[in-house]
């Protein structure tokens, strides 16, 4: 998740909101390196920008064995507007209620691999 960090218009968020989209890309292609295990279920990354005009925009991002590329489906909230604020803190409840699941399925030896990788990337 990224919040605009810039006071300027609209082109100024744009260097956020590409490092938003580069950071959730790499991931998304890291998930889905093809392993030695099978069946492997695929990983879908969501990435979140809020920008200036207090619009979030939600991407899901994933890489499809058979592209070559990361695709990703983007859906924009006006959080100033009280349905739409709403909308997106549920999206936002739900997310954390799947990543709690997710995360008592890993083994411990998972959760070494991971802390090993997000100690790589600081």
């Amino acid at each position: 998740m990224e919040v605009t960090s810039h006071e300027g218009g609209r082109q100024d968020n744009q260097s956020d909101q590409n490092r938003t989209l580069l950071q959730g890309s790499c991931l998304a292609r890291l998930g889905n390196v093809p392993t030695s295990e099978p069946n492997s279920d695929p990983v879908a990354i969501t990435a979140i920008f809020i920008d200036r005009e207090l619009m979030a925009h939600e991407y899901l991002m994933d890489q499809p064995p058979e592209a070559k590329k990361v695709l990703y489906h983007e859906e924009t909230f006006k959080l100033t507007e009280s349905m739409e604020a709403f909308n997106f803190v549920f999206r936002l409840y739900n997310l954390l209620s799947r990543v709690i699941e997710d995360n008592a399925k890993l083994d411990q030896y998972s959760l070494s691999r991971l802390g090993e990788f997000l100690h790589l990337l600081q």
